[in-house]
């Protein structure tokens, strides 16, 4: 077993839920590991390779869905099922995970979504230092 910086946990190579969150709701959950795999991946979008990240969002797809899953006592294909749309970006559709929460009095829902960022490198980006 092996922890990783973001607290993760990976048991026999294959990631793993992160049990520190199961008390959190599916829309917490995924807010989380979105945000933090949009960091990520915006962080390394000068790379030349950033194609690669594919793997980075299927390791932390796996725990992203496995501790609702958990918390449930459902499958991952369960948690897959219900959450997985696809949607349209400036890039073309993107299948994302999406949890959505209804809101009273007309406002509109609060949609989370995990994924649906182009690993494609962006020449243009622009790095602002503030240090």
């Amino acid at each position: 077993m092996s922890v990783a910086a973001n607290g993760s946990v990976a048991v026999q190579g294959k990631p793993a839920q992160r049990g520190a969150l199961i008390r959190d709701d599916g829309f917490a959950i995924v807010a989380r590991y979105g945000s933090e795999y949009a960091g990520l991946v915006q962080y390394c979008l000068l790379a030349q390779d950033v194609f690669r990240l594919g793997k980075l969002r299927w390791v932390m797809e796996m725990p992203m869905l496995k501790t609702p899953a958990r918390k449930h006592r459902c499958a991952v294909n369960a948690m897959t099922r219900k959450h997985k749309v696809a949607i349209g970006t400036p890039a073309g559709p993107r299948t994302v995970f999406q949890v959505t929460v209804e809101r009273d009095r007309g406002r509109k829902p609060l949609v989370v979504h995990f994924g649906g960022i182009p690993l494609k490198r962006a020449r243009a980006a622009v790095l602002i230092d503030r240090c």
